[in-house]
Order: C-alpha cells, then sequence, then structure tokens
C-alpha cells in the first residue's frame, strides 16, 4: 500500500472511532449531572376535562392529593397541553399510571401519566471505552499529518 492510501485508511479509521466514541462519551458525561439540573425523576401529569358524567370506581378528591400533585393538577389544568411535571414525591403516583377521575371544584377532571422521565444510567465501563475511542480515534486522524511533517 502506498502512502497516500495508508493515510487515508488511517484517517478514516480515525474518524469512524472519533464518532463511534462520542455518543457513549457525551451520555457518560451527561448521566452524572441529570439528576441536580432537574432533567429527570418526575412524571408528567396529563389532565383533560370528562364528558359528561365520566364514572370511575374511586375518584380521587383534588383536596386529598399531595401538594405536588396539585400544583401539578393546576398547571396542567390551565396549561393549554394539558400537562405539567409533578416536581416533588406523587401519593397517589399508582392512580395516575392507570388515569383516574379527580374533582376539582365540582368538575370532573381525567388524570394520569403521560410521561415518565427515568434518569440514565451508564457503565463506568461504557464510558471509559467511549473516551478512549474519543482520544484513539483523534490520534489516529492526526497521525498521518503528524508523519509526514516531522518525517
Amino acid at each position: 500500500m502506498d502512502a497516500d492510501r495508508l493515510a487515508f485508511v488511517a484517517r478514516l479509521l480515525g474518524v469512524v472511532l472519533f464518532a463511534a466514541g462520542i455518543g457513549g462519551a457525551v451520555l457518560g458525561a451527561y448521566a452524572p449531572v441529570q439528576g441536580e439540573i432537574g432533567s429527570c425523576g418526575g412524571s408528567i401529569l396529563q389532565v383533560t376535562e370528562t364528558e359528561g358524567s365520566a364514572e370511575s370506581a374511586d375518584p380521587l378528591d383534588f383536596a386529598a392529593l399531595s401538594s405536588a400533585e396539585q400544583r401539578a393538577f393546576e398547571a396542567a389544568r390551565r396549561s393549554t397541553s394539558e400537562q405539567a411535571l409533578i416536581e416533588g414525591p406523587a401519593a397517589d403516583a399508582p392512580a395516575f399510571e392507570a388515569g383516574t377521575v379527580v374533582v376539582y371544584e365540582g368538575e370532573r377532571y381525567y388524570a394520569a401519566i403521560a410521561t415518565r422521565q427515568e434518569c440514565v444510567s451508564v457503565s463506568a465501563l461504557a464510558v471509559a471505552l467511549s473516551v478512549g475511542a474519543v482520544a484513539l480515534g483523534a490520534v489516529v486522524f492526526v497521525a498521518p499529518g503528524l508523519w509526514r511533517r516531522f518525517r
């Protein structure tokens, strides 16, 4: 193989290693801080008005909800998207996961967890391998140019 082809293959390999490692490296840096910046650990509550008289085996009274659930319920009720984040402990989470009717000021609303924001966990080995692939890819990409320059 001549020097130009070898340089091309080395640079291509460097780019592939770099690209393969960057996702894991970014995720590995994000995973430890995601809880501190508030991007996980909560649930999105969706609240819609029930049409007519929706029946529920056990409708919940608004006053019986936890303060975090009350804040999320009121925010979702006022929101155009009909959704809000439950920030804090949700005592009635199982009821909301299945969907339930909540009585608020005499009106009946259907409330359910629309989305759970789970925290991402990343293995330390995967992070180390990803960072290593990024570093090795950068070195392999730059090596042919440095070899020609200092040869």
